[in-house]
């Protein structure tokens, strides 16, 4: 048995002796080879060296960058140095060491970290580029910038680039350091988008009045717009995208409003279009005063009135019927297409854009009796040339006849005119070359189946006979006057003359007559003349009516 035990110790002794190495005593290692460093990242370094002899009973290592030392077990072969400052240059010392001691430093292994990760930021340059920034601590060599598809590389004092896109573009970026050893992390993407173009100026602007308070201004399409600014010049209101108008409210009656419009969006704003203007209704006119309604004829009457206010026209109505004159100056309106003696009554009111006024109170007028249509002769006709028989008065009273249908059938036609009278002056019983005075003319109406009578004068108070005269006009009948030459416009061959009175003027200023001492027909003179005349006559008996 103890020989058994024996040879077992000698064979642990001849292993021992094999592994472990024979040191001679107060020997250190020697220096370590094969240093060597690789960057990890931007903060820390890898440090790795060869192993060196194992014949000097190494039971450790010592890693230094002269600052701090590490040890590290004897079967280290590396060391990674944390917390190491982005991008910063770095050298380390690596030494071993055994139970007598430590080797020298080897030489040294250096390398910088890799650069930081920058902070970056995107912002609109205009509309067509966006300046890309960013920051770091320690410079790197260079930089890469990249939109993910394309890079560009600035340089190491660069900050910023701008990078050329097109109008309403969006896009990102990032970037990272780059030195020596290699390339740092990218940093976070940074975005943007570039402003569009500004908008074209609107077109088409128009302005309208909406009643009394507002104007409307409208316009047409601009484009890329997301709004627009209608401006009077000193006050501002924005409207939406897709809105092609605005109301201008608050406004006075009657008050002008000019305004402009422009479009803009992000990219900025389009120009302004030029002013336009609008004035809102007026107030509703006031009522027409002094209405007044005035017979000029048989089948007119003329209405007239006074001032209103701020009207564009008048509205004239009978009642029934209403005629609107679309004239702002108009003060009178002639209502036309009556029938002799119609009396009609009429208010008058005044328009605008606003609505009408109240109508005014009314005012009456009844329109004359019709001028009364009969043929004219000539006194100066007879068969053979010498006027005999034929003078104003029997031509007045056949003319008067004829009204009632007393010309006989064999006697008609302009060249039987003479005949005519010369009958009715036969009827007269007034001698060949002799004049005819009233009665004469009298007892020839009256041989034809006529009534007369007979209208007396007041040289001093004419206007009785007037009225009479008139009176018997307006009933429809003829009457005779007799009138002195020289005063009615006959200045020689007579001295008192004999015309048909067949009718006066609305306003009785004027009266018609046929006159046989005339040329061609009616005639008018003023009524004046007429009474004046009558007046001078050598007789008061100065009309026959007839009929």
């Amino acid at each position: 048995m103890r020989s058994r035990i024996l040879s077992v110790l000698v064979g642990l002794l001849l292993v021992l002796a094999v592994n472990v190495p024979i040191v001679a005593a107060g020997t250190v290692p020697p220096v370590p080879t094969g240093v060597g460093v690789s960057v990890l990242s931007s903060s820390s370094i890898n440090i790795y060296w060869s192993e060196g002899t194992s014949l000097y009973g190494i039971t450790g290592f010592a890693v230094t960058d002269s600052l701090t030392s590490v040890n590290v077990s004897s079967s280290a072969r590396s060391y990674t140095w944390p917390s190491l400052p982005a991008g910063t240059w770095k050298c380390f010392f690596v030494r071993a060491y055994n139970l007598y001691g430590s080797s020298g430093w080897s030489s040294q292994a250096c390398a910088y970290t890799l650069p930081a990760t920058p902070g970056i930021s995107a912002s609109v340059s205009g509309p067509y580029g966006i300046n890309v920034g960013w920051s770091i601590g320690i410079s790197p060599s260079s930089f890469e910038l990249s939109d993910g598809l394309t890079s560009v590389y600035p340089g190491s004092s660069t900050r910023s680039y701008t990078w050329s896109v097109a109008p309403a573009t969006y896009k990102c970026f990032h970037v990272r350091g780059r030195n020596n050893s290699g390339y740092g992390n990218w940093s976070g993407w940074a975005c943007a988008t570039t402003p569009p173009l500004p908008p074209a100026t609107p077109g088409g602007l128009t302005a309208s009045a909406q009643g009394q308070t507002s104007v409307l201004f409208s316009w047409t399409e601009s484009s890329n717009q997301t709004g627009f600014e209608v401006n009077d010049g000193s006050t501002t209101y924005t409207v939406g995208s897709a809105v092609r108008s605005f109301s201008w409210g608050s406004l006075q009656p009657n008050q002008q409003k000019c305004a402009r419009v422009r479009a803009y969006n992000s990219g900025g704003y389009s120009g302004y279009t030029g002013s336009v203007c609008a004035t809102t209704w007026p107030t509703v006119p006031s009522t027409p005063t002094g209405v007044t309604a005035t017979a000029i004829s048989s089948s007119q009457i003329q209405i007239t009135w006074s001032e209103s206010s701020n009207q564009t026209g008048f509205d004239i109505s009978d009642g029934t019927t209403t005629h609107r004159v679309a004239s702002a100056g108009a003060r009178s309106y002639v209502w036309g297409s009556l029938a002799p003696k119609t009396r009609k009554c009429f208010t008058v009111s005044a328009y605008n854009i606003s609505g009408s006024s109240g109508s005014s109170s009314s005012s009456c007028a009844t329109t004359s009796a019709a001028i009364l249509s009969m043929n004219w002769y000539s006194q100066f006709q007879s068969a053979n040339g010498t006027n005999a028989g034929v003078d104003c008065g029997p031509t007045s009273v056949a003319m008067a006849l004829e009204l009632y249908g007393k010309r006989p059938a064999d006697m008609t036609g302009s060249d039987n005119d003479w005949k005519w009278i010369r009958a009715v002056r036969t009827a007269t019983g007034a001698p060949d070359g002799d004049g005819t005075d009233i009665f004469q003319l009298q007892k020839a109406v009256t041989a034809y189946g006529v009534s007369s009578s007979i209208v007396a004068g007041d040289r001093a108070n004419p206007a009785p006979a007037l009225a009479a005269i008139k009176s018997a006009w307006a009933s429809g009948k003829p009457v005779i006057a007799f009138v002195h030459c020289t005063t009615w416009g006959i200045t020689s061959g007579c001295s008192d003359h004999w015309v048909v009175i067949i009718g006066f003027s609305a306003d009785g200023n004027t009266v018609y007559v046929n006159d046989p001492a005339a040329t061609g027909g009616s005639t008018t003179k003023p009524t004046t003349t007429l009474v004046q005349a009558m007046v001078d006559s050598v007789s008061t008996n100065w009309a026959l009516v007839v009929g």
